[in-house]
């Protein structure tokens, strides 16, 4: 689940920055104007921070009954 997370932090970065890009060319394009793009680099850090700690809390009441049961139970369960 940890990977999983980590990977869509890393695909939705990059599309992140593509779609804003795409977006201020728009609005510079429509209203003939010239915007600043800065993309600063700690927001990324954050961005994993929060995707790290949002998936342990969703991970956390399925992890917790799975350690509760035997494992023969856990083999049987669907």
């Amino acid at each position: 689940g940890l990977v999983i997370g980590v990977l869509g932090w890393l695909i939705g970065i990059p599309i992140g920055y593509a779609l804003a890009r795409f977006i201020l060319w728009v609005f510079e394009r429509r209203f003939e104007a010239a915007f600043d793009f800065t993309f600063p680099l700690w927001p990324i850090g954050v961005a994993l921070l929060v995707t790290v700690v949002m998936t342990l809390l969703v991970l956390r009441p399925p992890m917790r009954r799975i350690l509760r049961m035997s494992p023969g139970a856990a083999l049987r369960y669907e």
